[in-house]
């Protein structure tokens, strides 16, 4: 876990790399990601190559900023049960 303050409209590869350094196992590892918090969708792979973080591209992505926590999700990651516990909280 990490806390960082960043400009509005970093792209979320750009936060995920210069922040976190990168995807466990590499980009090509990655399952998904929530953008802002557990009460927003999770975005796709493809879609965090190119969407920035800000209300507006992630609103078009179908997702939201919300209070920015962002969690990141690899492929060894079992999603059903990592929302479940998620829905716990």
């Amino acid at each position: 876990p990490i806390t960082v303050e960043e400009e509005m409209s970093i792209p979320l590869r750009e936060l995920l790399e210069k922040h976190c350094k990168g995807v466990v196992g590499g980009w090509d590892n990655l399952l998904g990601v929530i953008p802002g918090g557990s009460s927003v969708p999770i975005l796709t792979k493809d879609l965090c190559e190119e969407v920035l973080m800000d209300f507006d591209d992630l609103k078009n992505a179908r997702s939201g900023l919300g209070t920015a926590a962002v969690t990141v999700f690899n492929k060894q990651t079992d999603i059903i049960k990592a929302i479940a516990r998620l829905s716990k909280f």
